[in-house]
């Protein structure tokens, strides 16, 4: 027979289960950076109400024996990557530890300036908290730093795995492009096929797709792609100075009135730019280099870049309808500019264990136990 105490032990460790903060990674997104935005939450007090930066987190409570469960938090702010402000719904304090690692790829500066991040801090940001928490930092606790200035930041040497487009096209873009020169390569009949890396081109009526232009001396530059009419092809090689030929990733049947890059291995590119049923004014087509400042803030691929971890366990508090956040801020020199898309997830994330027997009870109140040898 089981003693009281050692099944109350038992419950005890059943009764435990974990919440996850996801982050919006890499792979997750296809290859597109997330945006980690400037954000204002204000309190219902005057503390905390200037602007910071938000890691967009999914929270999800996992129970170690069955994939169902009930939220712990709700949100207050998100974006389409996640929660950027939310709220603890629980009816009781959770007082635990928060673990785990945040790997990411951190933006420093474009690639001709000397600014550097020197150093990342994160944050877990707590509005709305009690009176009892004023002078424990405000409720809010201090997680985890890198010193960027130990790391050597570097250019992607490729672009090939990411998937991010060049934005916005604008009016901007084309009064800035206005003044460079023009470098159509003409177009001839034929259409490239989705992931194709053949020289050859598939015909088709009315289909079309520009000669092959160099940008061996324009690599990591951003192009402008203009035209009077419509469009709803935009697909892309690239060949590199070997001659081998790659389909890029930043092909998409939209349109090809947009803003592209020029890979750091590419010797020339082409682009199907006409399917069928399109109408694009002939004569109208017209690519130009846009400046560089203005291509490093449309590419989130420009600029030099720093692999950093983030390492926590620190202790935490989560007090009922609370508002928590995680807040990544730092310090540069030299005039580095942070961005929204300056921050790519490559994994990790952060968790803590709680008591979830108020989860479990709700569960069984509701649960359906299955059985094959059970009847309808």
């Amino acid at each position: 027979m089981i003693s009281e105490s050692r099944q109350n032990t038992q419950n005890a460790a059943i009764s435990l289960a974990t919440c996850a903060l996801q982050l919006p990674t890499e792979l997750g997104l296809a290859r597109v950076a997330p945006r980690t935005p400037m954000i204002t939450h204000q309190d219902v007090t005057p503390f905390q109400a200037a602007p910071f930066r938000a890691i967009p987190i999914s929270p999800r409570v996992l129970l170690h024996d069955t994939p169902i469960s009930f939220p712990i938090f709700a949100p207050v702010i998100t974006n389409e990557y996640g929660f950027l402000v939310w709220r603890y719904i629980g009816e009781k304090p959770i007082h635990t530890v928060l673990k785990g690692t945040i790997h990411l790829l951190l933006r420093h500066a474009n690639a001709n300036a000397e600014a550097r991040v020197y150093d990342v801090a994160l944050q877990l940001m707590q509005f709305n908290f009690p009176l009892i928490e004023h002078g424990q930092n405000d409720g809010s606790r201090h997680l985890a730093t890198t010193f960027g200035g130990l790391s050597n930041p570097a250019e992607f040497s490729a672009y090939s795995p990411m998937a991010d487009y060049c934005l916005p096209f604008d009016q901007a873009v084309v009064n800035d492009a206005a003044s460079n020169p023009e470098i159509w390569p003409g177009s001839v009949p034929g259409e490239i096929l989705s992931r194709s890396t053949s020289t050859d081109l598939e015909p088709g009526s009315g289909v079309r797709t520009t000669n092959w232009f160099d940008v061996s001396s324009l690599r990591r530059r951003v192009f402008m792609f203009n035209f009077n009419g419509t469009s709803s092809r935009f697909r892309v090689q690239v060949r590199r100075p070997d001659g081998s030929i790659y389909y890029d990733a930043q092909s998409h049947d939209a349109t090809s009135r947009r803003l592209f890059r020029a890979p750091p291995d590419a010797g020339q590119m082409r682009i199907h730019y006409c399917g069928p049923g399109d109408r694009i004014n002939p004569g109208s087509e017209s690519i130009r280099v846009v400046a560089r400042s203005t291509g490093a803030a449309k590419d989130p691929l420009s600029g030099v870049w720093s692999h950093e971890h983030l390492v926590v366990q620190r202790d935490v508090v989560f007090l009922p309808q609370a508002h928590y956040a995680l807040r990544v801020n730092g310090r540069s020199q030299n005039g580095s500019s942070f961005r929204d898309w300056g921050y790519r997830y490559l994994g990790g994330g952060l968790s803590f264990a709680f008591n979830a027997s108020d989860i479990r009870a709700k569960l069984g109140s509701c649960s359906y136990v299955y059985s094959e040898t059970s009847s309808l």
